[in-house]
């Protein structure tokens, strides 16, 4: 076993004699970096690979999973899929026995860095936060990207509705996330101290 890769085979050993045994896993290495822009430095986050068979058909047989993107796998196609907080993005690779594939996927996607106040000049209040995507808002769509108590997240390029709630006072705005960028919000709670 290397890696993802491995191989049973079965052994006779005589009693006296040295047995050599040689291993072909006919397997390959994999090795990927992750960016949120293609000038952007590498990021990280979590990376899965599944078997390219099936996969369009909504048969997703994942192969493993890692925060390291090194990946020693049985030569074959694989959907890789690489994910940075609420960003993600795949791609189809193939890998071939006795050599590295080297793959770069870029999510398109920035950060969002949020604050929240009771009143304007205040000091920082926590909160619970809600990123919704802002296509369809206005129409009743809530289309949730992502929550926290913490008001940092990655997210893809896009227009976003942002809301913070506190005890019983809540606030939004909508944001505007930049591929490779920090977008910051600060959203005034309202409330009497």
């Amino acid at each position: 076993t290397s890696g993802n890769a491995a191989k049973q085979q079965t052994l006779e050993i005589h009693l006296g004699e040295t047995t050599t045994l040689e291993v072909i896993l006919n397997a390959g290495q994999l090795h990927g970096v992750m960016k949120l822009t293609p000038s952007g430095p590498v990021v990280s986050g979590y990376w899965r690979v599944y078997k390219a068979e099936g996969f369009d058909l909504g048969e997703r047989q994942q192969v493993t999973y890692s925060s390291e993107a090194d990946f020693t796998l049985p030569g074959g196609r694989y959907v890789i899929e690489a994910a940075s907080g609420n960003a993600a993005q795949q791609e189809t690779v193939e890998v071939h026995p006795g050599e590295t594939t080297k793959l770069e996927i870029v999510l398109n996607a920035g950060q969002l860095r949020g604050t929240a106040k009771l009143t304007t000049g205040g000091a920082e209040v926590s909160g619970y936060w809600r990123v919704l995507k802002a296509e369809g808002y206005e129409l009743g769509e809530r289309q949730q990207v992502a929550y926290s108590s913490e008001a940092q997240f990655t997210l893809p390029a896009g227009r976003y509705i942002v809301e913070v709630e506190r005890d019983n006072t809540k606030g939004q705005a909508e944001v505007t996330v930049q591929a490779g960028e920090v977008s910051k919000v600060n959203i005034i709670l309202g409330a009497a101290s």
